[in-house]
């Protein structure tokens, strides 16, 4: 009996890889038409003008390799363009962002939100993968601490079960200590579990005062980027 073939799902980084080979090929493509239209022209100022072939030949290869090397640094710049736009209109978001805005996030867009957040609050903070991530969604670390957080962006209270996911994750992550924020509050189940496991708790009052400190942050630093570049001009 002939075995079946078996396939396997492209990774994450491989359907990147492929998107961003795709998002690529017009560009690789007008590349080689005008190395190609580079070479006839250099033909035609050889037959025409009465050029030597050596001039010619000189001229098309390093214009073409002009090309080759100036369209990869476009595009850099280009991208690079591109994603401070896009980082400035996220920011300019998250800083307009009150506790009532955190409901109607999803649960990814709640941790990019906490990511901010806890960076302002003096930590350096990483995600985890969003699979396996065994109950903890962000690692913070700062002032002696490493913090494995699990985030719950709830419609009701938050149960006792988040609580001990993020300890059982803890030690996963070489953390010391866990910590779970909520844009809601904890079942008594939860507080109960947290005090006798060490978890710290941020409920949905903290939180709002998290925010606050990340706003007024976030507008005292655009007044002294403002004001630095008016100095500088």
């Amino acid at each position: 009996m002939p075995r079946r073939r078996r396939y396997r799902s492209l990774t994450k980084r491989e359907v990147r890889s492929l998107s961003n080979l795709i998002a690529a090929s017009p560009v690789i493509i007008a590349v080689c038409v005008a190395i190609y239209y580079i070479f006839t022209f250099s033909n035609r100022l050889e037959t025409s003008v009465g050029l030597s072939s050596r001039f010619t030949s000189n001229f098309a290869i390093f214009t073409s390799l002009a090309l080759v090397i100036s369209t990869p640094i476009a595009l850099i710049i280009l991208h690079n363009k591109q994603v401070e736009k896009h980082n400035a209109e996220i920011e300019k978001k998250y800083r307009g962002m009150k506790i009532a805005n955190i409901d109607l996030l999803t649960g990814i867009e709640f941790e990019q939100y906490l990511k901010r957040v806890l960076t302002n609050q003096g930590y350096s903070v990483s995600t985890t993968s969003v699979r396996g991530d065994l109950g903890v969604d962000l690692v913070a670390i700062g002032n002696g601490e490493k913090i494995a957080i699990q985030a719950k962006r709830h419609e009701n209270k938050v149960s006792r079960r988040a609580i001990s996911d993020a300890v059982a994750g803890m030690h996963h992550y070489g953390c010391n200590k866990a910590m779970v924020i909520t844009n809601n509050y904890f079942s008594p189940g939860a507080i109960e579990l947290a005090q006798s496991t060490g978890c710290i708790l941020i409920d949905r009052d903290t939180l709002a005062e998290w925010i606050n400190e990340f706003q007024v942050a976030s507008i005292e630093n655009s007044i002294t980027k403002d004001s630095s570049e008016m100095e500088s001009k």
